[in-house]
């Protein structure tokens, strides 16, 4: 046994030596406004927001995309519906992170990186790939909601028709009262 015993306070300074006060204190804020915006969600459920959050938790942060965490896919795709209302919360809260995105994977899971090497630029390219993915299901998204209000205003009745539905509704009010 000829290993050197060390005072404790050593190993803890050597341990946390790399660790520098602003990057916890970014980390602080940063899981901070996803608790204040996403636990802000309100729906028929007053407690979805504060569900969504007990659920769910930001794993990482690169490139402006948040990468977050949930412990069933159930909540990943309610997180999904609120998912601009979240990145307009982050953005606001963080301006200097430069959010742009939101992607959410399963606890236990992985992202869609390409794991056969784990240097930086192969992290890198992952980043880039997911964005790129991330921006190609945006433009089909908008592309989506264009068409669907195009037909919203298509499936609008013919005024004769509506004023013969109006006319047919009024009389079965009015038989009912008598």
């Amino acid at each position: 046994m000829n290993e050197e015993i060390k005072p404790i306070s050593q190993l803890i300074n050597a341990t946390f030596s790399n660790i520098h006060i602003e990057d916890v204190e970014n980390a602080n804020e940063t899981f901070s406004a996803w608790k204040k915006t996403v636990c802000s969600i309100k729906s028929l459920n007053p407690n979805e927001g504060n569900n969504l959050y007990d659920h769910s938790r930001i794993v990482d942060m690169k490139n402006g995309i948040v990468m977050v965490e949930a412990d069933h896919p159930g909540w990943i795709q309610k997180l999904q519906f609120y998912k601009d209302y979240i990145v307009r919360g982050l953005k606001q809260q963080l301006p200097q992170m430069e959010i742009r995105n939101i992607v959410f994977k399963l606890s236990g899971s992985s992202f869609m990186f390409d794991h056969s090497g784990n240097d930086e630029k192969s992290k890198e390219r992952a980043f880039k790939k997911l964005e790129k993915n991330l921006e190609e299901q945006s433009q089909i998204t908008q592309k989506f909601m264009k068409n669907e209000q195009n037909s919203a205003k298509k499936r609008e009745l013919p005024p004769e028709l509506a004023q013969m539905f109006d006319n047919l509704r009024k009389n079965m009010l009015t038989k009912n009262e008598n």
